[in-house]
């Protein structure tokens, strides 16, 4: 998956107030913390979700990470992820969406 996939993918996973949490990596139902992995997991931060679709090995999640921290900066990813709005965090993903594009269209 190349790196602007892997941050539409993100984006879709997050796009439900729902599926979104803050203060952890993933929760179940029952708001208890679990692995990102887990056939329990409900709702997902930022980095559970990046975490949740990056596969091991995937030489594109620095790039993925590089461009969200682009769209957030200076606030670091974590801060940002728990104190922000739920829109928010879409924007930023999707202005991070757009910066991996545009660089691929500067490579070809």
């Amino acid at each position: 998956m190349r790196t602007h996939e892997i941050l539409i993918e993100v984006r879709k996973l997050l796009d439900d107030p729902a599926r979104h949490t803050t203060g952890a990596f993933a929760r179940d139902k029952q708001w208890a913390n679990c692995e990102v992995g887990s056939r329990y997991a409900t709702q997902w931060c930022v980095m559970g979700a990046l975490e949740k679709v990056i596969a091991p090995g995937c030489e594109h999640s620095d790039r993925a990470y590089s461009f969200i921290y682009q769209a957030i900066s200076p606030t670091s990813l974590a801060w940002f992820n728990d104190h922000y709005s739920h829109d928010e965090v879409l924007a930023a993903l999707d202005k991070a969406i757009a910066l991996a594009e545009e660089a691929v269209d500067a490579r070809t």
